[in-house]
């Protein structure tokens, strides 16, 4: 008894420690090899917890090994970029101009249903309403919003970003889709295949 019990907290060390080792993320922000690793290294450490005749050593080789695929993986993908827009996918402009692209949705298998969804989890009701619509490659999606053309210094600029929003921490909290709307938009121009 007190063996399995020294076993279950050994596992139990070895995966927090191969957990951490791959680093922090919230689960709905996990890439899909990072979410077949948790799922393998859970099954993994339920089978050594469940067969305690088992030697502990090879419980633990597995569950390291799978962390340091994953690592390698992670490594890799941050040193090619191509493989990295294999592993984890590129953005997909879904609406362009308040128009919705059909053709998008249909690669992506997303219904206007679920995009009109997504859009309104971000206080956005009218899809006319956004210059550009992008699903990001973890399935969440940035929109910049078009804008009441009533400022006085809007005649004065070149190019000008504004939000619909008048607090300045919620203008803060729009700024990073806008970013990932204008380097998507010029990413499609300049490097569009």
């Amino acid at each position: 008894m007190l063996a399995s019990v020294l076993h279950t907290v050994i596992i139990y060390a070895v995966v927090i420690f191969a957990m951490r080792l791959m680093g922090k993320r919230q689960l709905g922000e996990l890439q899909p090899s990072e979410l077949v690793t948790t799922f393998m290294i859970s099954n993994v450490a339920s089978i050594c917890i469940d067969e305690p005749d088992l030697p502990l050593l090879s419980s633990l080789v597995p569950i390291l090994l799978i962390a340091a695929l994953e690592i390698l993986n992670s490594t890799a993908a941050y040193y090619l970029p191509g493989y990295a827009a294999l592993l984890f996918g590129r953005p997909v402009t879904v609406i362009q101009d308040g128009q919705i692209r059909q053709d998008a949705l249909r690669h992506l298998r997303m219904t206007p249903g679920d995009l009109m969804e997504a859009l309104r989890g971000k206080d956005i009701f009218d899809p006319r309403q956004v210059v550009w619509g992008v699903v990001e490659p973890s399935g969440s999606i940035s929109a910049a919003q078009k804008m009441a053309d009533d400022s006085p210094l809007l005649p004065l600029c070149d190019v000008c970003i504004r939000v619909p929003l008048q607090e300045t921490y919620q203008i803060q909290e729009l700024h990073l889709p806008i970013y990932h709307c204008l380097c998507l938009m010029l990413e499609e121009h300049f490097f569009d295949e």
